[in-house]
């Protein structure tokens, strides 16, 4: 719920769809706080860049490392997600890309059947809980509380 002063808005994961237009299927998404590095899907997207990079996967160098190659594959979606989930869901502390989501997306899962909207909604629920207040930077879904 988000009170505006004159008004209560709820948002919930169909308001987000509406808002944002991005899938809303039926299979959650897992949100794990530290990825570990032993996960499949972790390692198999880290790998495609360089040592330097992982340093500092903050979001403009991946975004540049991005636009260098020319591929539109599974590691190209997979890169577009963290993106766009970094910027609509929920920006890191430490900078670095948004990852928490990776370990829910098995190869065999087609991505429009996850449930994006609730997953948004749960990291505003969470980021809103651990937000300490005005002192200190908010990290949740800013993009989509813009719209």
């Amino acid at each position: 719920m988000i009170n505006t002063g004159d008004e209560k808005i709820k948002i919930t994961a169909n308001l987000i769809q509406k808002l944002l237009q991005i899938p809303n299927g039926k299979i959650k998404i897992g949100g794990k706080m530290r990825p570990k590095e032993s996960d499949l899907i972790i390692k198999f997207w880290r790998g495609q860049f360089r040592k330097e990079l992982l340093k500092k996967l903050y979001i403009a160098n991946v975004i540049k490392d991005l636009e260098k190659r020319n591929e539109l594959g599974r590691m190209f979606k997979l890169t577009f997600l963290v993106i766009f989930f970094t910027v609509m869901a929920e920006a890191m502390q430490s900078s670095n890309v948004n990852q928490r989501f990776l370990p829910s997306m098995k190869s065999n899962i087609n991505i429009q059947d996850f449930s994006w909207c609730k997953y948004i909604l749960n990291c505003l629920r969470r980021t809103r809980r651990q937000w300490p207040g005005a002192h200190k930077t908010f990290n949740g879904p800013i993009g989509m509380l813009a719209v």
